[in-house]
């Protein structure tokens, strides 16, 4: 019991610092990142890289989403640009996701400690100030992510809970629903992927496994996205749905393949 209240307040720490994160990354760019975006964007590959680049700042692909749709909605942005920016995106949040599992917690309190003094030292309203905040928020996340590994490693040994991860682990639609769960709990793929990846580094469950959770938990990703930009116009959706429908074709891919080829998650 005494993990998974840590693992929770792990959760809620990652939570906050992404958000942290994304409020100082708008409230510093935010008027002119979109001014640029309208502007730069007249070419797939440069679309690619700015979602990419987008998303791994706002540490998350749904908001890199929004602001692309708005953009859309306005007309500065074909469906096709719109597109190439989002996949960029999907595969920004893909790598933050990669370099958060690394161990990062050393860098955590000199981030915290350099954005204190910026965010109080140059006001909470300008830019360095914000930049501060930005800074804070990445130190929370990397002390969170190192709160919830620490939280996991008890669970290999937990009786109460080594039922429920053994059922999980030998179905494959238990550990996609986990996924969902852990996605719309957290309002965030990349904190499902993480809890994920801690368990499986516990070895609370197995490899394959894992990967059934993963993709539950870009499922979830997949469906807030398009949640999230149905108050948008026609053509400002036309984008998220383009990409809701490629995001179908690769996840069947994928189910698909875990489940026709095992044998690839084990190696």
């Amino acid at each position: 019991m005494q993990s998974l209240i840590h693992m929770a307040g792990g959760i809620a720490l990652l939570l906050w610092g992404a958000y942290m994160v994304k409020t100082g990354m708008l409230r510093t760019f935010g008027v002119a990142l979109k001014d640029f975006l309208s502007v730069r964007l007249k070419n797939r590959v440069i679309a690619m890289a700015s979602g990419t680049t987008l998303a791994s700042l706002l540490q998350s692909s749904t908001a890199a989403t929004l602001i692309v749709a708005s953009i859309q909605a306005e007309g500065f942005l074909t469906t096709q640009m719109a597109f190439a920016t989002i996949l960029g995106a999907d595969f920004g949040s893909a790598l933050m996701t990669r370099v958060l599992t690394f161990d990062l917690s050393f860098l955590s309190p000199l981030l915290i400690f350099i954005g204190t003094c910026l965010f109080f030292m140059r006001k909470a309203d300008t830019r360095p100030g914000q930049f501060g905040r930005i800074l804070i928020g990445l130190g929370i996340i990397m002390l969170a992510l190192s709160l919830i590994v620490s939280a996991t490693m008890p669970l290999r040994t937990s009786t109460e809970l080594a039922p429920i991860f053994l059922e999980i682990s030998h179905s494959p639609i238990l550990a996609v629903l986990l996924g969902l769960a852990l996605g719309f709990g957290c309002f965030s793929s990349l904190a499902a992927v993480i809890i994920t990846s801690g368990l499986v580094t516990a070895g609370v469950i197995p490899v394959s496994t894992g990967l059934w959770v993963a993709l539950g938990a870009d499922i979830e990703s997949t469906i807030l996205a398009l949640m999230t930009t149905m108050t948008a116009s026609r053509t400002g959706r036309r984008g998220p749905v383009a990409n809701t429908m490629w995001r179908a074709v690769t996840l069947s891919a994928t189910a698909l393949l875990l489940a026709t080829c095992p044998f690839i998650a084990e190696g």
